[in-house]
């Protein structure tokens, strides 16, 4: 650790020691999540010594999931530095990482999968970095690299449909979410979405709703969204098709042609809006159509609210009919 991150760190140990450490935490935890995922001029070992002091102020606090976020926005949005980032972390706090923790969470697996793997591909040196966090965290290469990451897609999704707890669901999506973005959009379009997620939504349109459960289904919808939304341009046709056959579903909702739930219908509406950039009339026109559906019946949630406003500023320019919903939110 440099000089200032020892003079930071014994700060916070005193702030601590007054009982005013939580006072400066949040503050500072969104800060260094901020510099790390907007700031691309931050040099690697400048990510790595905010990776020590942020996971340092966690251990403070004996608070390992926000390691975990930190370890995914590493990995998730910083490409060339995550290795190092990593090693950071887990040299801080190595229990924060550690296998036996992971066992429980998806994206904790993922991570570990994508750190190794991404260090078997650049250069032979860093054959030491992955000594260390395999002494250190208990991390073991997969046996299998080119099957791996489907088959942790594929836990992840079981995991998915056989929960109801929030947090789980939301490691799941992240899970997913974090093995598309580094496994490109070929293994995204031919595994994940062709062979993991439709077949799923498959059963649930023919066998009924209430074959799963609503909050499983909202997630996956809102996952096919996110991993979409990574589509290439020389693949849009594919992105089209994903979004016209969301834009039908939240139709048939709508027309009451199809009963969906609350949940389902915002989960489609939120992929539809996200995925805009690939047809922003459809989205639009739908985000319109059941807007003012809605209103009618009840109240929008205020997340549901907040996502079509930041919607409706986007596009009314282009759009200028969606200004209508404005009153609405």
């Amino acid at each position: 650790m440099t000089a200032d991150e020892h003079q930071i760190l014994e700060l916070l140990l005193h702030l601590n020691g007054q009982g005013l450490f939580a006072n400066v935490f949040e503050v500072m935890y969104m800060k260094i999540l901020t510099i790390l995922h907007s700031n691309e001029n931050v040099v690697v070992p400048g990510r790595a010594a905010l990776c020590r002091l942020f996971t340092a102020m966690c251990r403070i606090q004996g608070d390992t999931s926000r390691v975990c976020v930190l370890a995914y926005t590493a990995v998730r949005h910083s490409f060339h530095a995550f290795p190092r980032m990593i090693l950071a972390i887990a040299a801080v706090w190595p229990e924060a990482l550690k296998a036996s923790r992971g066992e429980g969470r998806c994206v904790m697996r993922s991570l570990q999968y994508i750190v190794s793997r991404t260090l078997q591909e650049i250069k032979v040196s860093h054959c030491q970095m992955w000594q260390c966090l395999a002494k250190l965290c208990w991390w073991q290469r997969p046996a299998n690299a080119q099957e791996e990451a489907t088959i942790l897609a594929k836990c992840a999704i079981d995991k998915l449909l056989h929960s109801s707890d929030e947090a789980q669901l939301y490691d799941c999506e992240k899970a997913l979410e974090l093995l598309s973005v580094k496994e490109g959009w070929q293994w995204t379009n031919n595994h994940l979405i062709i062979k993991l997620i439709w077949p799923v939504l498959q059963t649930w349109a023919t066998r009924g709703q209430h074959s799963l459960s609503d909050r499983a289904i909202g997630s996956l919808l809102r996952i096919l969204g996110v991993v979409t939304f990574s589509c290439p341009l020389q693949y849009v046709t594919a992105a089209h098709d994903i979004l016209q056959t969301l834009q039908a579903l939240l139709s048939q909702s709508v027309n009451a042609t199809v009963p969906v739930c609350d949940t389902i219908q915002e989960a489609v509406l939120e992929a539809l809006m996200l995925l805009a950039p690939f047809r922003p009339d459809v989205s639009a026109q739908a985000c319109y159509t059941w807007v003012t559906h809605r209103h009618k019946q009840q109240p929008l949630q205020p997340h549901v609210k907040s996502k079509i406003h930041d919607f409706v500023e986007h596009y009314k320019v282009q759009f200028r009919y969606l200004a209508q919903l404005t009153s609405m939110l």
